[in-house]
């Protein structure tokens, strides 16, 4: 029964966030995937956000191939850009987000530098305005990080599947994306569930009020976030869905 004075049409109001990443989260496991796109379509007071390394056009590709359900935000890039729904099946460039990450942001010198290390660019289909990817070791990551502090170049260094590194803006990445779109939710960090397998995950997993990771979570992730967080015993979305029942259950006790 309705509250007195509520309208029982209106729309639920958004009281969380669910920011996932796409590779090994929710996708690995077909019919877990089906069983993650029911949840999300149940479920009008989560926004479901994805939160990817991938280009906001491989994204769409890998959404579509594993039947996924296609959020109104994306977080692309390793959070470097921010992509939202037009309702004519396209996505446009978060503007604001985009000149927020702007600042300070020298990627060609970024580049050139990483170049003088010796270390290997990812192909040109994997670099970005607002990011540069690299192949290397978490060691070369910190030769990375150092040597652009030391060059007075002011960047944000992730290392992800034990050799992939992408450098972004100071104020971008995945935790930075997320908080841009909590306030625009008019809800805090605290109100946000995040879940991801990977390092590039960890700062969105870190700074969020419920972390969530599957079984197969890697690259040192769960000892990072030192048992903070729900790591479940079922693998890709499967886990995410366990994780869910349990910090929802959480969340509204």
């Amino acid at each position: 029964k309705a509250l007195s004075g509520a309208d029982p049409g209106a729309p639920a109001r958004v009281r969380h966030i669910l920011a996932s990443d796409i590779d090994d989260t929710l996708t690995g496991d077909r019919a877990a995937a089906r069983r993650f796109g029911d949840w999300a379509a149940s479920r009008a007071d989560v926004a479901f956000m994805v939160a990817t390394g991938r280009s906001i056009s491989e994204a769409r590709r890998v959404i579509a191939a594993w039947g996924l359900p296609c959020p109104g935000t994306m977080i692309t890039s390793v959070g470097s850009e921010i992509w939202r729904a037009t309702g004519q099946g396209a996505y446009a460039l978060c503007p604001e987000y985009a000149r927020h990450v702007s600042q300070g942001w020298q990627g060609n010198a970024v580049a050139e530098l990483v170049a003088e290390l010796g270390i290997e660019s990812q192909g040109a289909q994997d670099q970005r305005r607002w990011k540069r990817s690299f192949f290397g070791t978490a060691e070369e990551a910190r030769l990375i990080r150092a040597s652009l502090a030391a060059r007075g170049l002011a960047a944000h260094v992730i290392h992800s599947h034990d050799r992939l590194i992408d450098v972004l803006p100071a104020q971008a990445g995945k935790s930075a994306a997320l908080t841009f779109e909590a306030k625009r939710h008019g809800l805090q960090m605290a109100d946000c569930i995040a879940a991801g397998d990977s390092g590039n995950d960890l700062d969105m997993l870190r700074a969020c009020g419920r972390p969530i990771l599957p079984a197969n979570a890697r690259d040192g992730i769960v000892e990072a976030l030192s048992g903070r967080g729900y790591l479940s015993a079922l693998p890709y979305a499967a886990g995410v869905l366990d994780g869910l029942d349990h910090v929802l259950a959480v969340q509204h006790a």
